[in-house]
């Protein structure tokens, strides 16, 4: 799953979400975690939702981002 779709979508960015998964898929980018084979679930993602939200890249954030929005934008981007 690209990492700048769910950006976009936490950031509330759909529509050019949209637009950049339509040119990832173009270049052959796979964007989804389906499309990887791997699971969707929530329990499943929990250590990847720990890390994106501790991770450094945070701090350049300029809101708090919860581990629950990660979740839900990544649902939408699977979604997407």
């Amino acid at each position: 799953m690209s990492g700048v779709l769910v950006q976009l979508m936490v950031d509330g960015e759909k529509d050019k979400a949209g637009e950049m998964k339509d040119f990832l898929q173009k270049l052959g980018i796979r964007t989804t975690l389906a499309e990887m084979g791997a699971p969707t679930g929530r329990e499943a993602l929990s250590a990847v939702l720990k890390e994106t939200v501790t991770g450094p890249d945070m701090e350049h954030i300029p809101y708090e981002v919860t581990e629950d929005m990660i979740y839900e934008a990544m649902c939408q981007v699977e979604a997407l």
